[in-house]
């Protein structure tokens, strides 16, 4: 069985089966999701929920509300069924195999507990420390929701709790450094806890350190000085003063004095301050959990060396300052800032931290062991700034380490200084901001962005449209801190839509005209150009090559299109010009990607290296291709939709090649343009592709373009399969869209071309196509479509295949009445593709053999085969519209048995995806559906006006009714005109075939919200 793994402390995560679950990220839907996972132990009453979630809607409203939120969450819930249980009046989680933080905590808790009672302190200590590490962090945190804010404080002081018992246990086993450093995690999830001050000058007094005891007490005082403006407690100054004598004086290690030259004063007495540290003109922006996870490692006794590492314009700089000015306190000498951006001499590297130093003064000898001689003497912290170009001399930071035992190093680079000693600190962009207007003014990125418009225009205060242009900027430039700055500055002059525009065309449009503004910081070339002089020339070669990928691309793809080899990726990587992500894809921040393609425009190898991406994607797509018609379903498209953007990229390209004048005369010559040939391939090839991704008005757009341009060169030769495998694909996807009358006629000429090429599997593939988007023309020639196929298929060794074949014959049997044949090639096909774990069939086949059951008078079987349909749809192979038909049959099954709540909220459910999909036919069978339910709540005029808007849409689409769906309709039509009357029946029929879809779509949607419904 698939398990969950849901975490809602901390950055909120939605695991299914290895896989994160698109579409839970709105924090109405984590809200009540998280509400039913931790209130789980009982039905949640609808109206009680309704209420709490919106108590100033109307009770309606806020029913509405609830419906629609449950809708939303039902879609990304994969095995919804198996999740979520719902009633008419409550809401229940339900189901195994669920594994939530919050629950996984609160058990190490209670096994803590347990473990210490027994007075088994190896096990307390193993449980207490697997709950400390399950809290990564608050609950849902950044979500304000009045319910949750109690029970965020409840789990923080749960967390302290642990926290405390796990150092009081650590105290008692003697392990007092360790117990130091959840000590030092318990200060800084709360560090106004004067409790936790007192826990951690007890544990230095246990080691005999009065500086530590000192440090801490001062720390507290301090921050309770600049917080509150108050002193310590008394209770807190007593345990301070009775640590300190209690503590022994030999104990730690004493620094051993300088001995000064000849003439020359003792150094004064150290004093704790932040020397050095640059004042900047704007407050300081989110980075909040940067800067907690930034005092952890300092806190840590065994990392001595933080490189914050970065590209250029990350806010590396203002990180490390705001950081080291919160540690001021904590080190007994205080916070020293090195500005190494002019410093470019790795031999200089001493020099310019001595420089800094307001105590040191250097007598006869060698400056660098006298500056050694002097840090360790020192407790501090030693901010290195724009450490990049000087890695060379690194090693000297090593011996800083080395002599100075107090001292700790915060080093901020571009690159990764490759030290024993390093610990790694990857800074990534600001969160972007949300779709929405909730959420927007607090982020980070638009909070920057807003700050540095108004220091050039005062008072601005973004409309809604300008608060959505100010989003794109953040999402043009990816959260990059120095370009939303540079960015914001332009308010002065131009609209943010304006400024969205220029940076779309220009990315040298970002620079600062401030006279006083750092050289690397006036533009965003500038800061780039900085990172490319660092690269040996055959690194600026990959880099700039890698530009062409969207979204990035996989190792094989940067070997092939860029001649990237694993040396010169870790090498970017570790330049902070190349990411990395957890599945091995290699990406560029959109704005250094920018950066790099200038680069290959001016290196004049723009256009060879798209043909090398086109080329590699053209292969690929082949491959994938190849395999889909083999057996046409499995997680390789969903591997393959990971280069969805490359994909449009490769045939932007080829077609942008296709549109130009000297290319465009070339195409009367004997041979096909071989990137313009690779860019019909690679359409052709992505046929099936859009089509499991239901991606069906794309895919025929991009298909729909290479037809037009093969037909409009008829005298240059085109391989007759070719041309058949676009036919195929406009006409599949066209038949997806429900526009029968067109895509007969391509599937047509696509059979007859294949027959001709021999290619069996495609044509097998194109006659069950025509069968189904044929079903409607004379018997005899679907029977021969069908006869062709399963001999073709009999004759290969393909098991998917004849599956699929007897499925075909199983739909055909079904549109002609012949329900016991129907059944009989339908169980007989059923096994077949089950065991090739072909899901997209398997789902299909359950689907027409509930609709058999439901004409057999057997509701509750079809509804057992619906809902194991509606969990395979639901997985990430199958596609949007197979979850829509298993919906609309599903509907149509609760309406057999009787449940017309039910059915109802099936039917809305399936028009929603239908519309969203464009799919005609569908929205029609949903219409009809929610007719008939309308009829049977005694609404016979809005039954006929909806059956009168399906027939215009089948009408549009070219479909037709099968003869069993065609009596159906016939039987409810007679009872509506009993009801109406034959003039009102007319007018109803008149009204309703005169209405837009969106208009039937209202008037259905009007139906459901009328209505107190169950969603599913």
């Amino acid at each position: 069985m698939e398990t969950l793994s849901i975490r809602l402390l901390g950055e909120f995560s939605f695991v299914y089966d290895g896989a994160e679950v698109p579409g839970m990220h709105g924090d109405r839907v984590q809200s009540l999701l998280a509400w039913l996972l931790l209130h789980a132990d009982a039905p949640q009453s609808r109206q009680h929920l309704s209420f709490l979630f919106w108590p100033d809607s109307p009770e309606s409203q806020a029913r509405t509300n609830l419906r629609n939120l449950l809708h939303t969450l039902r879609q990304s819930l994969p095995e919804a069924a198996r999740f979520l249980a719902a009633s008419n009046l409550t809401l229940q989680w339900q189901g195994d195999g669920v594994c939530l933080d919050v629950d996984e905590f609160r058990r190490h808790c209670a096994a803590a507990e347990d473990a210490q009672k027994a007075g088994d302190l190896p096990a307390a200590r193993s449980a207490w420390e697997q709950a400390v590490a399950t809290y990564r962090g608050e609950l849902l945190p950044g979500n304000y929701d009045d319910w949750i804010i109690p029970v965020r404080e409840g789990l923080r002081d749960e967390y302290d709790r642990a926290l405390e018992r796990l150092i009081l246990l650590l105290e008692q086993v003697g392990e007092v450094r360790e117990a130091l450093r959840y000590s030092q995690q318990r200060l800084l999830q709360d560090p106004l806890n004067e409790a936790a001050y007192v826990a951690q000058m007890r544990l230095y007094a246990a080691l005999g350190d009065r500086a530590g005891i000192r440090r801490v007490y001062e720390q507290c005082a301090a921050l309770l000085h600049r917080e509150l403006d108050v002193e310590p407690a008394p209770s807190t100054q007593s345990a301070y003063a009775d640590f300190l004598r209690a503590a022994p004086e030999s104990v730690p290690p004493q620094p051993r004095p300088i001995t000064p030259s000849p003439g020359e004063a003792e150094p004064p007495p150290p004093s704790r301050r932040a020397a050095g540290l640059p004042v900047y003109p704007m407050a300081f922006v989110g980075r909040e959990k940067e800067q907690a996870e930034l005092a952890q490692l300092l806190a840590d006794p065994n990392c001595r060396l933080a490189t914050i590492v970065g590209p250029g314009g990350m806010g590396k700089t203002r990180l490390a300052t705001q950081t080291a000015r919160g540690h001021a306190s904590v080190f007994q000498d205080g916070v020293v800032f090195v500005g190494l951006s002019g410093v470019t001499d790795p031999t200089l590297l001493g020099t310019a931290i001595a420089e800094n130093l307001a105590d040191f003064r250097p007598g006869a000898g060698r400056r660098e062991e006298q500056l050694l001689d002097f840090l360790a003497q020192r407790e501090l912290l030693l901010v290195l700034d724009n450490f990049e170009q000087l890695v060379e001399g690194a090693d000297f930071l090593s011996r800083i380490l080395q002599a100075a035992p107090q001292v700790k190093l915060l080093v901020t680079s571009r690159v990764r200084l490759q030290l024993a000693e390093e610990w790694v600190y990857d800074l990534n962009r600001l969160p972007l901001p949300p779709n929405d207007d909730a959420g927007w003014a607090d982020n980070s990125a638009t909070q920057l962005f807003v700050q540095s418009a108004r220091r050039v225009r005062a008072g601005f205060a973004p409309n809604s449209a300008e608060r959505q242009a100010i989003s794109h900027i953040c999402a043009l430039v990816e959260g990059l801190p120095l370009a939303l700055v540079l960015a914001g500055a332009w308010v002065r002059m131009l609209s943010p839509t304006e400024i969205a525009q220029e940076i779309e065309r220009n990315l040298a449009f970002l620079e600062s005209d401030q006279r006083n503004a750092p050289e690397r910081h006036r533009s965003l070339t500038t800061v780039f150009e900085h990172s490319w002089q660092l690269l040996a020339e055959e690194e600026r070669a990959v880099l700039r090559r890698l530009a062409v990928f969207r979204r990035g691309a996989d190792r094989r793809a940067a070997e092939s299109v860029a001649g990237a080899t694993l040396t010169t990726l870790a090498t970017l990587v570790d330049n902070s010009l190349l990411r990395r992500d957890e599945n091995g894809r290699y990406s560029l921040h959109e704005v250094i990607r920018q950066f790099s393609l200038q680069k290959l425009e001016a290196a004049g190898e723009a256009a060879l290296v798209r043909d090398r991406h086109l080329a590699w994607f053209a292969d690929r797509a082949e491959a994938l291709d190849a395999e889909l018609f083999r057996q046409p379903e499995g997680e390789n498209v969903v591997h393959f939709a990971a280069d969805l953007h490359n994909l449009r990229a490769a045939l932007s390209w080829a077609y942008f090649r296709a549109d130009q004048p000297p290319l465009v005369e070339s195409l009367q010559s004997p041979t096909l343009d071989e990137s313009l040939h690779l860019g019909v391939v690679l359409t052709a090839a992505l046929g099936r592709f859009w089509y499991m991704r239901s991606n069906f008005q794309e895919g025929y757009s991009w298909l729909r373009r290479a037809l037009r341009l093969l037909d409009t060169n008829p005298t240059r030769p085109v391989a007759p399969h070719l041309r058949a495998r676009v036919l195929f694909g406009v006409g599949d996807l066209l038949g997806a869209i429900g526009d029968l009358k067109h895509s007969l006629p391509l599937l047509l000429q696509s059979v007859d071309m294949l027959r001709q090429s021999g290619d069996q599997l495609r044509l097998i593939h194109a006659l069950h196509r025509t069968t189904e988007v044929g079903s409607s023309r004379p018997r005899a020639e679907v029977e021969g479509w069908l006869a062709e196929s399963l001999a073709l298929t009999r004759g290969l060794d393909n098991t998917w295949l004849l599956g699929r074949t007897l499925f075909q014959l199983s739909m055909a049997a079904q549109t002609w009445g012949e329900i016991e044949r129907a059944v009989a090639f339908g169980q007989e096909a059923l096994p077949i593709l089950r065991s090739q774990k072909a899901i997209g069939s398997v789902i299909a086949q359950l689907n027409i053999l509930a609709q058999l059951a439901i004409a057999q008078g057997d509701a509750p079987q079809a509804i057992d085969l619906l809902e194991e349909a509606l969990g395979l749809s639901r997985t990430r192979v199958a596609s949007l519209g197979s979850q829509a038909w298993t919906v609309r049959n599903l509907g149509f099954a609760y309406q057999s048995a009787g449940d017309f709540e039910k059915a109802m909220a099936c039917y809305g459910e399936s028009l929603e995806m239908r519309q969203r999909l464009g799919q005609l036919p569908g929205v029609a069978w949903s219409l009809e559906g929610l007719g008939e339910i309308a009829l049977l709540q005694g609404e016979a005029g809005r039954a006929v006006r909806l059956w009168a808007a399906a027939s215009r849409l089948r009408r549009e689409s070219h479909d037709q009714l099968t003869d069993l769906e065609e009596a159906r309709f016939r039987k409810w039509n007679e009872k509506a005109l009993v009801e109406l009357g034959e003039e009102e029946h007319k007018q109803a029929w008149a009204a309703g075939d005169s209405l837009t879809l969106e208009q039937a779509v209202a008037d259905a949607q009007g139906q459901r919200s009328g209505r107190k419904l169950s969603v599913l």
